[in-house]
């Protein structure tokens, strides 16, 4: 048995007896796997790495963001799993109110996003980067190399579709 298999068992035995998974012997809080003290020290372990200029986790960040590719991944998978569970129910995937007919968010949250995108837009384009992504404009007057083929096979198929009758009308 390897030694993350031996790990693995003992945090699930830890888990059933109802004891904190990271020490092992101490009781878990209430509705958590971890007791109290463990909490603590892993927060002001993750503040310490924040502080030196890493991922809470301790590897180093992706460039330009906070966190590290595992911990951006993971972030992404819990969000998706999150959106895709209220939406499927007809809830706003950020807030779980009622959403819009035939819409995947609630009207305020529907609003935020127009004026929160018009708004970044602008900032971009008075920067002098891509209306898009933010990046680096090239030869192209508002958008850059990577957005224009994504740009063009957007409009593409916004075309077939408005050719096939499928556009302006509320999914089924």
């Amino acid at each position: 048995m390897t030694n993350a298999e031996s790990l693995r068992r003992a945090r699930a035995k830890a888990r059933a007896d109802g004891r904190c998974i990271t020490c092992r012997h101490r009781p878990a809080k209430p509705e958590c796997v971890t007791c109290e003290e463990c909490l603590g020290t892993l927060a002001d372990r993750r503040k310490a790495n924040v502080a030196r200029g890493l991922c809470g986790c301790g590897n180093e960040r992706v460039p330009g963001r906070m966190r590290c590719r595992a911990c951006l991944d993971a972030l992404r998978a819990r969000q998706h799993l999150k959106w895709t569970t209220a939406t499927t129910q007809g809830l706003c995937g950020v807030c779980w109110a009622p959403a819009v007919p035939g819409r995947t968010m609630c009207e305020p949250h529907l609003e935020r996003l127009r004026l929160g995108t018009s708004e970044r837009i602008r900032g971009w384009r008075a920067a002098g980067l891509c209306i898009t992504c933010g990046g680096e404009l090239t030869l192209h007057r508002s958008m850059c190399e990577d957005c224009i083929p994504k740009q063009r096979a957007r409009e593409a198929k916004y075309r077939r579709r408005k050719r096939a009758g499928l556009v302006g009308k509320a999914a089924p």
